[in-house]
């Protein structure tokens, strides 16, 4: 079967807006598809600074599943790009087996919400300090930077184990909450 580069399910940019109006909710699922070495098939990719997937006062839930590429991932936000309800209310959902979030995007609810941060795939592990590896989702601090909210959930019922294998500083929201026990270890 052919393969091509940037093979992503959603691929939201260049200032494009998903939403909803009034309280209805925002649901984003996407798959990425085969690739070779060295490509990126993303599940749902949003970037470009201006692009939004937003609501008025609804909730929003994105979903994704990395391709086969080397480079792929579920859940890729970046380059000021937003997955808010900051505005309006509403809780923000994200899951994926793999998630990436780099150069100043936004992921944002407002105070009296909640970023939820999960695994697709039942038993997968979840690393709080640590980057994506097969089998568990990591979370870097850095990551964890970008959401703001009330409160950030990491990991449901149906999550593996989570670990805690870095310093993680909460920047914009005030709780931190997982799904069950977390291991760690201390240094120094």
């Amino acid at each position: 079967a052919p393969t091509s580069d940037d093979n992503d399910g959603v691929n939201l940019g260049s200032g494009g807006t998903i939403s909803a109006g009034l309280s209805g909710t925002v649901s984003v699922i996407g798959t990425g598809g085969g690739g070779g070495v060295g490509t990126s098939s993303i599940g749902v990719f949003v970037s470009d600074s201006g692009t939004t997937i937003t609501s008025s006062g609804g909730n929003i839930q994105v979903t994704g599943t990395a391709g086969t590429g080397s480079n792929s991932v579920a859940v890729y936000v970046n380059l000021s790009s937003a997955i808010t309800t900051a505005a309006n209310g509403g809780s923000i959902t994200l899951i994926g087996d793999s998630m990436t979030f780099v150069f100043a995007p936004a992921i944002a609810a407002n105070a009296s919400s909640t970023v939820t941060l999960r695994q697709k795939t039942n038993n997968t592990s979840i690393n709080l300090g640590g980057s994506d590896a097969s089998g568990v989702l990591g979370l870097t601090d850095a990551e964890l930077d970008v959401v703001t909210a009330g409160a950030v959930q990491i990991g449901d019922v149906n999550t593996g184990s989570i670990s805690v294998s870095a310093n993680i500083s909460p920047l914009n929201y005030l709780t931190l909450s997982t799904s069950k026990g977390v291991s760690f270890t201390t240094t120094g």
